[in-house]
């Protein structure tokens, strides 16, 4: 995932690229779909922005935080260190803030509308929406995954967050907020925030409560 996102972040930076191009193409033909029948039946312009304003960290970090408490409630009854949801979903958020933001201002990519970036102001890569939205809520459900005991449950349960995030991202692009790299490289990072969640959360909830 790292090593997608690197390649990613690097092609963001090279104007008329391979992957610009490819942006572009897909750019192209999700618009044309847009302004054509898809794009014309009821809804669905505001299925896209409902999607995409899931991205909101009005809407994703509140989630994730009471994800965070729950779990901790849940850990406490069952005599497990209940800090550590505590620890974990602001850390999930310091990493968020401290990596997206300043991509957006280093990398400064155009809008895919061709709207240019202003020095000193943020750019489009990558998606903040997108990586708000996976980062808090993949968190999120991770955090209570060791609390949901019915294995079918926690499948259902992942596979609606895999469709949720894939409708943000699809939301984005149908919007033209984003290119489609953008969003891949917010999952690409928020694959890697959950990996390294994961880790922390195992290990400390192996451990002996204090």
């Amino acid at each position: 995932m790292l090593a997608v996102l690197g390649l990613l972040t690097w092609q963001a930076l090279v104007p008329h690229g391979p992957v610009d191009r490819l942006d572009a193409t897909l750019r192209d033909a999700v618009q044309s779909a847009r302004d054509g029948g898809p794009g014309r039946l009821p809804g669905v312009e505001t299925l896209a922005q409902l999607l995409s304003d899931i991205g909101d960290t009005l809407v994703s970090v509140p989630l994730l935080l009471a994800a965070a408490v729950a779990a901790a409630v849940l850990a406490r009854r069952r005599r497990l260190r209940w800090w550590v949801p505590a620890v974990i979903a602001p850390a999930a958020l310091v990493v968020l803030m401290g990596t997206v933001v300043p991509g957006k201002v280093l990398v400064a990519r155009p809008g895919p509308d061709g709207e240019r970036v202003v020095p000193g102001g943020w750019g489009w890569f990558p998606s903040g929406h997108t990586a708000t939205a996976s980062v808090c809520l993949g968190t999120g459900l991770l955090l209570l995954l060791p609390y949901i005991l019915r294995p079918v449950l926690r499948r259902v349960l992942v596979g609606l967050l895999a469709l949720v995030l894939l409708g943000v991202g699809a939301g984005l692009v149908w919007c033209n907020f984003h290119w489609v790299s953008d969003v891949v490289a917010s999952w690409c990072l928020a694959g890697t925030v959950w990996w390294c969640a994961a880790v922390a959360q195992l290990r400390l909830l192996r451990r002996r409560p204090d």
